[in-house]
């Protein structure tokens, strides 16, 4: 499915479902939940040609592949966590809202710690 095929059923599944939020707020969310569902699907095409993009360049420039994996991973957690964060608090859910802020920012710094440990070692390296 093409990018602007995506972008035109997000914005008509907008629009809708602003129809529907007369009528039945518990429809309008799960409407809403299904459309992020559906695009996320519709999108995972295009990140995997991206990973596969980037592949190439990182064998080629002799970076440890580790670091890239930290990278997606982290891009990984902060959308996951965003969309459900913005979900929430459509749902008027402000303090489970706040706690999966918390929990995407507290997997983010897990995913890093071999970054950090890998900085460390540098410094260590560097002092001795």
């Amino acid at each position: 499915m093409k990018i602007t095929s995506v972008i035109i059923f997000c914005a008509v599944s907008a629009v809708l479902l602003k129809m529907i939020e007369r009528e039945s707020s518990e429809i309008k969310l799960a409407g809403v939940l299904f459309t992020v569902c559906a695009a996320f699907y519709f999108s995972a095409g295009y990140i995997m040609d991206i990973i596969s993009a980037f592949e190439p360049l990182i064998e080629d420039s002799g970076v440890d592949s580790e670091y890239f994996e930290v990278l997606l991973k982290a891009l990984g957690i902060t959308y996951i966590s965003s969309l459900a964060e913005d979900y929430c608090r459509d749902c008027g859910e402000n303090a489970i809202a706040s706690q999966v802020d918390l929990i995407g920012r507290l997997g983010m710094i897990s995913v890093s710690l071999p970054l950090f440990t890998a900085v460390a070692d540098v410094v260590r390296s560097l002092l001795e």
